[in-house]
């Protein structure tokens, strides 16, 4: 009898221990949606707000690298380097550079050097633009 008592006990023991990680694990979900929601509201309020924006897209790319290509191309949000380099990591993780590559059976060239650059571009020309606001205001 005592024996059948110590197998019920390491039985219920170890299903509390798996009850416990589960709810660790579902509690740390629920504080990474919180602090993705928390920095799209952010971004959202100040989308003029490189840093801000450039925040939400290393979260996002944590999450969904193909919500970071669709926010960065949307254009409606100021980008830094940072954000630049999201994106081209995001393009990197889906694949998605792939259309920007050389295709030697297409005779397609690589348009790679030409999206670096409109990237890079776009966030040198948001640095300026919050540099004349700056010394405007």
């Amino acid at each position: 009898m005592v024996f059948f008592m110590g197998i019920w006990a390491m039985i219920k023991n170890g299903m509390d221990k798996l009850l416990a990680l589960d709810w660790l694990s579902w509690w740390l979900f629920w504080r990474q949606e919180k602090r993705l929601d928390r920095l799209i509201a952010e971004a959202d309020v100040n989308p003029k707000d490189a840093a801000k924006q450039s925040a939400l897209l290393a979260e996002l790319n944590k999450h969904s690298p193909e919500s970071v290509i669709k926010r960065f191309e949307q254009r409606d949000h100021a980008v830094d380097s940072r954000g630049v380099a999201e994106y081209l990591r995001a393009l990197v993780v889906t694949n998605a550079i792939a259309e920007y590559l050389p295709d030697e059976q297409a005779g397609k060239p690589s348009s790679l050097p030409t999206l670096v650059r409109m990237a890079l571009l776009r966030g040198f020309v948001a640095r300026i633009k919050a540099a004349c606001i700056w010394e405007s205001g």
